[in-house]
């Protein structure tokens, strides 16, 4: 018999990884954007910002759309660990 899931604890684990997840992996979209975009630092830094919002609401939808919350972790998790362990290296260095 498969174990009993409380549905409010699941809503509790989304919403939270929907939050500071999403908020996380916009950030570092951020970071990577500004750092990389060939255009002056005030104007990549107002699209990068502009852009963030658009990424945390598909983090957003992507977190309540997956089937499990340890999927839609992990497809969260991952690739802002892996971003943002590129970007540690690099410090105050960059056109911001």
């Amino acid at each position: 018999m498969p174990a009993m899931r409380a549905p409010h604890l699941e809503l509790l684990l989304r919403v939270l990884l929907a939050t500071i997840g999403g908020y996380a992996f916009a950030n570092v979209i951020v970071i990577a954007a500004v750092r990389s975009l060939p255009i002056a630092a005030s104007e990549s830094v107002m699209l990068a910002l502009l852009a963030s919002f658009v990424v945390h609401a598909a983090a957003v939808l992507w977190v309540f759309a997956a089937r499990s919350v340890w999927r839609a972790c992990w497809t969260l998790t991952l690739p802002t660990l892996l971003l943002g362990g590129w970007l540690w290296p690099l410090g105050a260095a960059g056109p911001v």
